[in-house]
Formats: structure tokens, sequence, C-alpha cells
């Protein structure tokens, strides 16, 4: 009995002690936040319209050094004349071989003058953009070749490549001569199909001549007409045509 009434002393005496801390048994005891923490919770809050922040990757920069947008420019061309430069100096090729080395190589006509050959897929492809309805910024387009290399017989008629044409693009005002587009070099490379593949698409009429026609006419078309020219979605999409 004694023993029991002792008990009840003792823990009467505990639950005085908590309360003069100030807290019930059961219940941790409450900490304020520190002074910072509730300085960083009252700035975390809303305060009116947020302010607009420009920014570059991860970098925050300040409203006032931002750049102006730059004024409107024409979105689109219009070919008005045209004119096609084969240099001198470019060398020709006519060695069966895998990859003659020379500036122009090129097999799917007869035998003959080389330069103005290649010379006609340019101007063939500058006419029929000329043709083509629109009312951007008349232009003038100057090419000049650099490089139009393609497929010899031996190669063409086995492992095939790559038709590899590269030349230089010049766009001016037609009306003030303003130089829109400087010596803007061009990659316009065509697969070259090979073996039997190569013999399937002759059957079916599509020579080298018909197949390089067709892709520099839609190059040509974008350099002159599009401020981008012939870019990088444009070249995938070929790819992709070219593996049906």
């Amino acid at each position: 009995m004694t023993m029991k009434v002792a008990r009840v002393a003792l823990g009467m005496m505990m639950m005085a002690g908590l309360a003069a801390c100030g807290a019930a048994p059961g219940k941790a005891p409450y900490e304020r936040l520190p002074a910072e923490a509730e300085m960083h919770r009252a700035a975390m809050a809303p305060v009116g319209a947020p302010q607009a922040m420009s920014f570059a990757a991860t970098e925050a920069v300040p409203a006032s050094l931002s750049v102006e947008a730059p004024a409107a420019v024409d979105t689109s061309y219009r070919l008005a004349s045209f004119e096609v430069r084969v240099p001198k100096d470019l060398t020709v090729s006519e060695a069966n071989l895998y990859y003659p080395l020379a500036d122009i190589v090129w097999r799917g006509d007869a035998y003959g003058n080389r330069k103005e050959q290649v010379a006609s897929f340019f101007q063939n492809s500058l006419e029929k953009a000329r043709g083509l309805p629109g009312e951007g910024r008349a232009v003038k387009a100057e090419i000049t070749l650099k490089r139009f290399h393609a497929l010899t017989e031996k190669t063409r008629y086995t492992v095939g490549g790559v038709h590899n044409i590269v030349f230089l693009m010049t766009l001016t005002d037609a009306q003030t001569g303003q130089v829109l587009v400087r010596d803007r070099e061009v990659t316009a490379d065509l697969k070259g199909f090979g073996g039997r593949r190569a013999m399937e698409a002759e059957r079916q009429g599509l020579t080298q001549r018909v197949r390089i026609q067709h892709h520099l006419d839609r190059v040509i078309q974008a350099e002159v007409t599009r401020p981008g020219g012939w870019g990088r979605k444009d070249r995938a999409l070929e790819r992709a045509v070219d593996q049906i």
C-alpha cells in the first residue's frame, strides 16, 4: 500500500514538472521559427504582380540589359534574274576510277563540254524558280560553282557513293543592287545509287541527271525564296526520301 502511494505521488510530481515547462504529456514542446526563417517565409509570399525577367540558358538577365528585337525584314524573295558562273580553273576528270581527284566529274551525258553540262543543271533550276508565283522582294541570284563531283561508271555500277555538289550563292536586290546574301556556301549533296539499285533506278527512268536535277530544283528554290536558304531540315528530309 505504501509503495502504491509513493508511485502515485511520484507521477504527480512529474506532471507538475512538465506543466512548469509549458508542455503537456504526450506532446513535444513547441519551438518558434527563428527570425531568419520567418523572413524567408514572408519573402516567398505573393505580393502583387510578378516582375518579368529574361533568361539566357540558366543565367538571369536584368531587364535593363535586354536587347531590342530587330526591325522587321522581308520574309521571302522572288527571283527576277540570275547568273551562273563556272570558273575556268575548275578541273575536270574523265578517269574511270572510284574517286577521281578533280572538281568536276560528270558522266550522265554523252562526252562533251562538262562545264557547260553541269552549268545547265543550275540554269534549269533557276528558270523554274523564276517562274514561281510570289510577292516577295525581287532578287537577282548569282551562283558560282565550286564542285560538281558525281559518280563515275566504276563507282555507279558497284558500291555507289555521294553526288558532291558545292556552290556559292549571292543574292542582291533586283532594283537597288543591295547585297542581301554574299557568297553563302551551299552543300547540296545527294546519295548516289550503286550496283543493283542503280540499275533498277535506270529502268524506272531515274537516271543520274533526273535525280540530280530534281534535287537541285528543290535546293535552288529554297535558296532564292527563303532568307535561310537550304537548311538542315531540308537535308534531313532529303536523306529520308532517299531511303524510300
